[in-house]
């Protein structure tokens, strides 16, 4: 029963993330065909590519941890590179990236972890 909540939880998290990921492409999108000088050459700088790569690889290694893939113990990259885009961003925007980055995925890997081990009590 708790692992079924918890699982229905962490479907809607993803599904609402898949949709806000669409409503940023639509954004994007919008703002690029408004203003035809802006293309992504001119506004992704290597920076922010990497931060959205180092993200994309937290947001894998949380999805190999969901599919037991990945053991709780071998999650211990997700929070170095949690601390290196922390690192990477301006000091004044370290309190939004904790709240809007770090305590949500640290909320995800949390569920993550006490799913696999209750499924590893009920086998």
């Amino acid at each position: 029963s708790q692992l079924t909540s918890q699982n229905s939880q962490l479907t809607s998290q993803n599904s609402q993330l898949t949709s806000q990921n669409s409503q940023l492409t639509s954004q994007i999108s919008g703002l690029t065909s408004q203003n035809p000088g802006l293309t992504s050459q001119n506004w992704i700088t290597p920076h922010s590519e990497t931060l959205v790569t180092k993200l994309t690889t937290v947001l894998l290694q949380l999805k190999a941890l969901s599919e037991g893939e990945l053991r709780a113990f071998e999650t211990r990259g997700i929070k170095e590179t949690l601390d290196e885009m922390k690192s990477m961003i301006d000091p004044v925007n370290h309190n939004l990236f904790q709240r809007d980055v770090e305590v949500n995925v640290n909320h995800i890997q949390t569920s993550l972890n006490l799913y696999n081990s209750l499924q590893l009590f009920s086998s």
